[in-house]
C-alpha cells in the first residue's frame, strides 16, 4: 500500500518529454498548459472603461438596427404593384428577428462580461461580438424581406 502511494505521488512535471515515467511518453495538456496571468490594475481599469463604452455603443447600435428593420416594412408597399406575389407570413418574422436577436445579444453580452470580470479577464471584445451578431441579424432580416416580397436578390 505504501509503495502504491509513493508511485501515485510522484511528480512527473520536471521530467522532459517522452521519459519512461510518463504515461504514453507524452505530457498531458493539463500539465503543459501555462497559467494565465491576470491583467495589471491599470489594464483592468482601461478595460472597464472600454467595455462600458462599447456596451453602450452596442445598445445604441441595436436601436438603430431595430429602427432600420422597422423601415424594411415599407418594402411590402410594392406588393400590390410590380411584385404581386408577396409572402405575408414571412413579414413578421423578418421584422421581429432584429429586435429579438439584439435583445438576446445584449443579455448575453452583459452575462458574459460579468462572468469574465469575476475571473479577472479582459472583456472589451464581448460588446463587439454582440454588435456583430446584431448586424448579422439585420442582414438576415433584409434577406427575409427580399424573399417575402419576391424581389430579386442582387
Amino acid at each position: 500500500m505504501d509503495e502504491l502511494r509513493r508511485l501515485n505521488s510522484y511528480d512527473y512535471t520536471d521530467e522532459p518529454l517522452g521519459t519512461p515515467g510518463e504515461p504514453f511518453g507524452r505530457k498531458t495538456a493539463k500539465r503543459e498548459k501555462k497559467a494565465r496571468s491576470a491583467p495589471t490594475p491599470q489594464a483592468q481599469k482601461l478595460d472597464a472603461w472600454a467595455t462600458t463604452l462599447l456596451t453602450l455603443a452596442q445598445l445604441v447600435f441595436a436601436g438603430f438596427l431595430t429602427f432600420g428593420a422597422m423601415l424594411l416594412g415599407f418594402a411590402y408597399d410594392a406588393c400590390s404593384g410590380q411584385y404581386p406575389k408577396c409572402n405575408y407570413a414571412l413579414a413578421p418574422i423578418a421584422f421581429y428577428v432584429v429586435p429579438a436577436v439584439c435583445a438576446l445579444a445584449f443579455a448575453f453580452t452583459i452575462a458574459r462580461i460579468l462572468i469574465l470580470r469575476s475571473r479577472s479577464r479582459l472583456t472589451w471584445w464581448i460588446p463587439l461580438m454582440g454588435a456583430g451578431i446584431s448586424l448579422a441579424s439585420f442582414g438576415l432580416s433584409i434577406l427575409l424581406t427580399m424573399l417575402a416580397t419576391g424581389r430579386p436578390i442582387s
